[in-house]
């Protein structure tokens, strides 16, 4: 157990409960693991995404003058995008 095993098994001691319900909760931990993969990688591609998008936002030509007052407006190409559409 220590060296990491999730269940032991005496050989010629395993009664089918416990064999059936190490087997349904090894899959289960398995299924966990592909999925907190699943979900980092997920996040990891988001966060690119994010950092690329900001990327090309464009930068102020101009320098803040008490005069002047730049605004901006675009439409993002799809839901809680930071770009993709026309300015």
């Amino acid at each position: 157990m220590a060296s990491g095993a999730q269940d032991y098994h005496v050989r010629g001691h395993v009664e089918p409960e416990t064999l059936h319900r190490s087997v349904l909760y090894a899959i289960e931990r398995k299924r966990t693991e592909l999925i907190s993969v699943d979900l980092h990688t997920s996040q990891v591609r988001a966060q690119e995404n994010a950092r690329l998008e900001r990327a090309l936002l464009p930068l102020p030509l101009l320098d803040e003058n008490p005069g002047v007052d730049i605004v901006t407006q675009y439409r993002p190409s799809r839901e809680n995008a930071l770009l993709g559409g026309d300015f």
